[in-house]
């Protein structure tokens, strides 16, 4: 049964798009029958539209329609080939009539069509903005790299020089297998400890180590090259807070044996790629490899922003779907997670090794 509230939701919907569409049409000054018969003629379109099915698409009243299809394709490619017919009369007249906040909502409305669709959207709504002189055709300078995170949060988090997490986002944190509450612990910042449900990584059998599977060892031995590597200038010089962070490493049981065994081995793993693949030995039974990748922000002490990027089709589209799902869940109370909002979490030793202030000095 349809639950009354989604019911009157879904007709609000179809009122708010046919009064749109409407709005469009009027100020165009085409006729209905005219606008259909070019329409009709995009090349999207699978089937014909009739003109009653048009005009209630095309209404600002009770009896609107939201544009529709039998199959989900054409449906898209149906609300793609109207749209796109306004757009282009737009463009033909000196004073435009489309409003970018009523695209904005076209493009809410319809927001469960094919991706495809959707991103034909959105394309319209950029061109529409330049159209409208609301922006301008300059690729965007990101020089805040927090506001471009919260903006735009992908699978990936930031770390400085330290190697301990200054930002990390939702959906880094469901794909790796954390849950809110793990950023309570300070080893959760801090990449070479990576603690999940309060245990380190290099505790055998950790719930982190079982994401890497059998290659757990090899990996961590890896990352701890990798590590030595880009702080030996830090080593050298006897920085104060690289001393914090070691003296809280070696506390953690297998620290030592995974540093002495990157010594031993460090001839073996060596390597100038620009990339390499991590496998994700996931709870719900699956394996991804993922690349991971290290960008260098600009303007900053040394921070990188670690990405994972899907290597194979079948991640990708896994990878796009979990997304979706951490979304729609809830799960998480914010789209990106900074480490100093932890701070009352930390005890002052752990503040120092993270390079925040506590809130009890």
């Amino acid at each position: 049964m349809v639950n009354a509230a989604n019911k009157d939701f879904f007709l609000q919907e179809e009122e708010i798009s046919g009064e749109i569409f409407n709005t469009w049409l009027n100020k165009c000054g085409i006729s209905r029958n005219l606008a259909l018969d070019e329409i009709n003629q995009n090349s999207k379109l699978c089937e014909k539209i009739g003109m009653k099915t048009f005009q209630q698409w095309t209404s600002a009243n009770e009896s609107a329609k939201k544009i529709s299809a039998k199959q989900e394709e054409e449906s898209g490619n149906r609300v793609v080939a109207i749209v796109e017919w306004f757009f282009n009369e737009h463009l033909h007249r000196k004073n435009g009539f489309m409003q970018t906040a009523e695209l904005a909502k076209i493009i809410e409305i319809y927001r469960d069509i094919p991706v495809t669709n959707r991103l034909q959207l959105n394309r319209i709504l950029h061109d529409l903005k330049i159209a409208n002189n609301e922006i301008e055709t300059k690729l965007p300078i990101n020089s805040d790299w927090r506001k471009q995170l919260l903006e735009e949060p992908v699978c990936a988090f930031v770390m400085d020089k330290y190697w301990c997490l200054r930002a990390t986002t939702h959906y880094e944190l469901a794909f790796a297998g954390y849950k809110e509450s793990d950023l309570k612990n300070w080893g959760c910042w801090q990449r070479l400890n990576s603690s999940m449900g309060g245990i380190p990584k290099h505790l055998q059998n950790s719930p982190m180590s079982k994401t890497r599977g059998p290659y757990a060892q090899e990996y961590y031995i890896k990352q701890m090259i990798r590590f030595r590597l880009s702080i030996s200038d830090l080593l050298q010089g006897e920085d104060e807070r690289l001393s914090i962070i070691m003296e809280l490493l070696n506390e953690i049981p297998d620290f030592n044996k995974i540093w002495d065994l990157s010594i031993q081995q460090e001839h073996e793993h060596l390597s100038n790629s620009f990339g390499f693949p991590v496998p994700f030995f996931r709870k719900d039974g699956t394996l991804l490899w993922m690349m991971e990748f290290s960008t260098p922000i600009s303007n900053t002490d040394g921070f990188q922003l670690i990405s994972w990027t899907p290597i194979n089709r079948d991640s990708s589209i896994y990878l796009a779907d979990l997304t979706k799902s951490i979304d729609e869940s809830g799960e998480f109370s914010k789209q990106c997670f900074f480490v100093e909002d932890y701070a009352e979490y930390f005890t002052e030793k752990q503040c120092k090794a993270l390079g925040i202030t506590s809130r009890n000095s």
